[in-house]
């Protein structure tokens, strides 16, 4: 089967989904719902479409014509996480405006709602979830329960302890298990689950520990210790379909680290980098079992993604992401014509079909293996953008600057509102980068350019050091 083939086979899922439905979108920015995302539903029969959106986010917004809209400030959110939480309360507890305004866009509250990818949700105003998460899954994403589940899997991992967020048993751990660069803190899920290093810090020595805990006081019962793991961050993603799991090629994860802070900077993805042969098939053969071991244990479906490092004996894995991840944008993104949101609400809802998993773990590999992608963000509250801004990076002999218009540049650059500020986006052309290593480092250099042209703050960005 070629790609073409598998993108036509699927068009029969779209169908399936929406046609004849009127269907609400919810979650994210009105800017995440292109006008090409909108025309493909309604292609696939959607009656009508109705996006619920927080705030209105950075680029270009879809066409009215297209859809209803009503856009909710996300509740003052100062991080990614507080804008989904306050998305989480808003399906829980809807506003008045936005029942109003469904009733009356759908008065027989006959649509069909459409989640973020992240929401346990059963139902809006009514109205049935195509999609929602079991509880049980995202549960999988507390930081202090997953080592069980590589144990369970039979995958190597780093040795770990949980304690109480006490400073007389986060000291004594520290001591335990610090090989000589700090440990790492992570918190547990006490005030719902996290991600994008969110909930993770750098506790370098034992003097760093005491305020690291008292920022978490209140908010966090446990805490996992482990060592801090020298090497390249990076994530293995997979779908486990209703007969066998499939993995896909590694992804680098831009994380860094900042002197003067202990806290882990989340910065996108790519996958341009190429870990040896054996190190590739150790991930995905990690991913692979992981996806079997949930499926008999929690009736596990849908994509998931396990984050972690390339350590001097090989991959460690650190935390599961119980959906697709960010990186998978990158890695899907190789095949446009699959929707692969699509895909994993029909897989969570126990859609009836032919699935092509062999193929689809075949040609989306071969297809991220050809087609790179660079894709670094910057998010926060240090500037609130009014409007989005555009440019393009270009080489300025050592460095890299920004202008607004080149034949040359090295990549694109988008940043605008969202709703903690501002919302940064850099897309590098990767045919203009070298295959196979880390690209950490020139990601670095691009949000510092980046935030010195739109006074972002951003700071120096630290990447982590390949040992393998």
């Amino acid at each position: 089967m070629t790609a073409a083939e598998l993108a036509e086979a699927y068009e029969a899922l779209g169908h399936m989904q929406y046609s004849g439905k009127r269907v609400v979108l919810v979650g994210g920015p009105l800017a995440a719902y292109s006008t090409d995302y909108l025309e493909r539903i309604l292609g696939w029969g959607a009656t009508s479409i109705f996006i619920v959106a927080t705030g209105v986010g950075t680029g270009p917004l879809p066409e009215e014509k297209l859809a209803g809209r009503l856009v909710l400030d996300a509740e003052d959110a100062v991080t990614v996480m507080d804008e989904f939480r306050a998305t989480e309360r808003m399906l829980a507890d809807p506003p008045t405006a936005l029942v109003e305004a469904l009733d009356r866009w759908d008065p027989g509250r006959e649509a069909v709602v459409l989640g973020d990818g992240f929401s346990t949700a059963k139902q809006l105003g009514g109205r049935p979830f195509i999609g929602s998460r079991p509880a049980s899954f995202a549960a999988l994403e507390d930081k202090v329960v997953i080592d069980r589940v590589w144990d369970d899997a039979g995958i190597s991992r780093a040795p770990s302890t949980v304690v109480a967020n006490d400073l007389a048993a986060v000291t004594e751990a520290f001591e335990r298990f610090d090989a000589g660069h700090g440990v790492v803190l992570a918190a547990d899920a006490t005030s719902g689950w996290h991600g994008g290093a969110e909930g993770t810090r750098w506790a370098r020595s034992k003097e760093e520990i005491e305020p690291i805990l008292a920022e978490w006081s209140g908010a966090v019962r446990t805490v996992r210790v482990m060592a801090f793991l020298e090497g390249i961050p990076c994530s293995i993603h997979a779908i486990v379909f209703p007969d066998v799991t499939a993995v896909f090629r590694p992804c680098e994860l831009l994380i860094y680290t900042q002197t003067d802070s202990p806290r882990f900077v989340y910065a996108g993805s790519a996958t341009l980098w190429d870990p040896s042969s054996g190190d590739r098939a150790a991930m995905r053969e990690a991913a692979r079992k992981v996806g079997e071991s949930l499926r008999h244990s929690v009736g596990y479906r849908g994509g998931l993604t396990i984050d972690g490092v390339m350590t001097t004996v090989g991959f460690l894995p650190t935390e599961l992401n119980a959906r697709l991840g960010a990186a998978f944008h990158q890695v899907g993104g190789a095949l446009p014509k699959l929707s692969w949101g699509t895909i994993q609400r029909s897989l969570l809802d126990d859609f009836v079909f032919d699935y092509r998993s062999r193929d689809v773990e075949r040609l989306v590999t071969e297809a991220a293996d050809s087609k790179r992608a660079v894709r670094a963000v910057s998010f926060g509250i240090s500037r609130r953008m009014e409007s989005t801004e555009t440019g393009v990076l270009i080489r300025d002999g050592d460095g890299l600057r920004i202008v607004e218009e080149s034949d040359g540049g090295v990549a694109t650059v988008m940043v605008g509102p969202n709703a903690q500020g501002y919302f940064a986006r850099v897309v590098f052309e990767d045919s203009l980068l070298e295959r196979g290593n880390s690209v950490a480092k020139e990601a670095a250099r691009a949000l510092e350019a980046v935030s010195d042209r739109w006074g972002l703050g951003i700071g120096r960005l630290d990447p982590c050091r390949s040992v393998r």
